[in-house]
């Protein structure tokens, strides 16, 4: 079930990355991937650095 447009665009607005990366499918998550964070750093800092990390994975691999 996706969510509701507004609810989209709030995440877009949150996480800094487009409604297109939002629906796109291509890549879930970044499970394997583990990456040092400052102390100080909190869980929206860690999903906006994700989210623009999968943004451009994904736009690497719309190009290869």
């Amino acid at each position: 079930m996706l969510p509701s447009s507004a609810v989209l665009v709030g995440l877009g607005k949150a996480l800094e990355v487009s409604l297109d990366f939002l629906m796109s499918a291509q890549i879930a998550a970044l499970d394997a991937v583990e990456v040092g964070t400052l102390p100080g750093a909190s869980a929206r800092d860690r999903a906006r650095a994700e989210a623009a990390v999968l943004d451009r994975l994904e736009r690497y691999l719309a190009i290869e």
